[in-house]
């Protein structure tokens, strides 16, 4: 990959984290059984073999992590939402120790689990 390829693909990371932090705001007013309600919309969507648009992913990111705050008490940093973004891009992240790594993984995970498929992870 040159790197003008990989400046465009950060570009894009970046605005997307930027939209993903805006959308979450709006998951600050769900209640319980409106979050349970969107997790299920958006399982059915991902699983229906349909292309995943960005505003799609967006929305779903938003919701990750505004429940992540509610039941862990971290937000996902601007950053972490871009090596979330990466991963589930298929590049590779590389973060330091106390970065949140652990975080991050979650939002891979999560997409992944919605369209149907087993963890992508393998820890050993």
């Amino acid at each position: 990959m040159n790197l003008s390829t990989h400046n465009n693909q950060m570009t894009g990371y970046r605005r997307l984290a930027r939209r993903i932090l805006q959308q979450s705001k709006l998951y600050t007013y769900f209640d319980d059984n409106e979050f349970k309600e969107q997790t299920t919309y958006w399982r059915v969507k991902f699983s229906a073999d349909v292309d995943i648009t960005e505003d799609d992913l967006v929305k779903a990111y938003a919701l990750l992590r505004e429940a992540i705050r509610r039941v862990v008490g971290f937000e996902a940093a601007y950053v972490q939402l871009i090596g979330a973004l990466a991963l589930a891009d298929g590049c590779i992240a590389e973060m330091k120790t106390g970065e949140g790594k652990t975080l991050v993984s979650l939002f891979v995970l999560y997409s992944e689990v919605l369209r149907g498929k087993k963890s992508p992870f393998n820890y050993s």
